[in-house]
């Protein structure tokens, strides 16, 4: 009895050890959104010169990104151009000039399909995506955002081999996004 005991305790503390998440650090930037981000990643300023964050984990071979643009710029830029006139001035419209632009970029193993969601209130339509960059298979999973003034991408990513392994920690990033922007809207 008190060896079953025993093994039950054991397998107890390992399941719920194996099931942790792991530490995270929240990290704020230019009063605009917070992240959580596991202490594991480290800054990495040159993985995106547009991006306003850029975290990585070269041990899991794991990736995050935040763009931040301006709602503004954004609407002025398709009411102006004409080339650009086919995206709407919201964020269907931009999601959609993204995900253009992506296609053109990387070559995709699917036509990727938004979600519509909530990212802790905030309008979101997230996509997940496989391509091939460089030879070498990814998987992403992007968030496009609506805040107050802003858009967001936040992406995460990682090698497709690597996709089960790191899934739940890109989930969990992407889920942690907060807009912390305090002005009133533009």
């Amino acid at each position: 009895m008190k060896n079953a005991l025993l093994t039950t305790a054991i397998a107890l503390v390992l399941f719920i050890s194996c099931n942790q998440q792991p530490d995270t650090q929240t990290i704020k930037i230019k009063g605009k959104y917070t992240i959580d981000i596991p202490t594991s990643f480290t800054r990495n300023d040159s993985l995106n010169e547009d991006a306003s964050l850029t975290y990585q984990d070269l041990d899991r071979i794991a990736f995050v990104a935040v763009i931040d643009e301006s709602k503004q710029e954004y609407n002025d830029m398709v009411k102006n151009d004409e080339a650009l006139a086919k995206y709407a001035p919201n964020l269907n419209g931009y999601a959609n000039l993204l995900l253009d632009s992506l296609k053109e970029k990387i070559k995709l193993d699917t036509l990727p399909k938004f979600k519509e969601i909530k990212i802790n209130k905030l309008k979101a339509r997230i996509l997940e995506v496989t391509g091939t960059i460089s030879d070498s298979p990814i998987y992403w999973k992007i968030a496009y955002i609506e805040g107050k003034n802003t858009y967001y991408q936040v992406m995460g990513w990682t090698l497709l081999s690597k996709k089960e392994e790191n899934q739940e920690v890109i989930d969990a990033m992407i889920n942690s996004f907060r807009e912390t922007d305090k002005s009133k809207r533009k």
